[in-house]
């Protein structure tokens, strides 16, 4: 790949990764600072603040935002790779799966 496209690719990578993270804490501090107890697994997490309704709505919005940023970035991921497989037609979705088309078939040939 042309290196503006390494590049991309890794940007969105690690926007990826980045949106993900934000998601959770976001959450976790959207449900604090409305001041509620919530079950995390199986533990109970008191209510930590009596509720402060600006800081709330500013996890919301940081929250939604991130989400909607997440849903493109996943689009456009897969754009990319429908790009390079269908326009392109080069090894580079290819590359990204767990398994190579002639080692699935020679295990299929002789699985032992």
């Amino acid at each position: 790949m042309p290196k503006l496209q390494q590049q991309l690719a890794k940007a969105s990578e690690y926007g990826l990764y980045a949106l993900l993270l934000l998601q959770p804490l976001t959450g976790l501090g959207q449900s604090l600072a409305r001041g509620r107890s919530f079950t995390l697994f199986v533990w109970q997490v008191p209510s930590v603040t009596t509720g402060n309704k600006p800081l709330t709505a500013l996890f919301h919005q940081i929250h939604e935002l991130s989400a909607w940023l997440l849903l493109a970035l996943i689009g456009l991921h897969i754009l990319a790779a429908l790009f390079h497989r269908f326009v392109l037609r080069d090894e580079v979705l290819q590359s990204m799966l767990p398994w190579r088309p002639a080692t699935v078939r020679r295990m299929l040939r002789n699985p032992f």
